[in-house]
């Protein structure tokens, strides 16, 4: 495993830690990601995203949350508030990544979701 990899330098940051960053850093762990690559992965400049999880600038933009929530796919409220988004926001970030796969990938995956819906209705 990387060393530092997830959390931002003590040194560097100056500041506590905040809820959305204490998100961040968690999911990043769970995604084996280093802070910078998704700052990379999720098109917002590090310095920004290190500020925005510390107390130095705790209110990220509307833009940044939705690139930094679709690239840990996790929805917008879950990542801002620690709350867990609606199902019809899950949804909606699984079909914006379904955007870039094969078609026959796709053909595949809606066989199988259908299949799901399909065994769910009938242990009911």
């Amino acid at each position: 495993m990387r060393n530092n990899c997830y959390k931002i330098d003590e040194s560097e940051k100056g500041h506590e830690m905040n809820s959305i960053g204490e998100r961040i850093e968690k999911k990043c762990k769970e995604l084996n990601i280093s802070i910078p690559e998704l700052a990379n992965i999720a098109g917002v400049n590090y310095k920004t995203l290190k500020r925005n999880m510390t107390a130095e600038d705790p209110n990220p933009t509307l833009q940044h949350l939705k690139r930094l929530s679709i690239a840990l796919g996790m929805s917008i409220d879950n990542l801002a508030f620690g709350e867990d988004g609606s199902t019809d926001e899950e949804i909606a970030i699984i079909l914006n990544d379904l955007k870039n796969i094969e078609k026959e990938d796709k053909k595949r995956i809606l066989y199988m979701v259908r299949m799901m819906i399909a065994e769910s209705k009938n242990r009911k």
